[in-house]
């Protein structure tokens, strides 16, 4: 609400100064989780066909003998 002859005679606030850095840091943090999230969509089918594999391989425990517990 000040002028721009009251604004240098004061100077900026500390508060201004704080405010523009994290809306910088906002704008990053949203560029880069949108690439992020561009990155995972494209590579869905890859993340997703290793999943399946791994579900295609059936767990078998080992067979317990007497040799195996001594």
């Amino acid at each position: 609400m000040r002028d721009d002859r009251e604004r240098m005679e004061v100077g900026s606030y500390a508060i201004e100064k704080i405010s523009v850095v994290l809306s910088v840091l906002f704008i990053f943090l949203t560029v880069l989780h949108f690439l992020f999230s561009i990155v995972l969509w494209s590579l869905k089918s890859f993340v997703v066909g290793r999943d399946n594999e791994e579900e295609e391989m059936k767990y078998s425990p080992p067979e317990m003998s007497i040799s195996n517990i001594t």
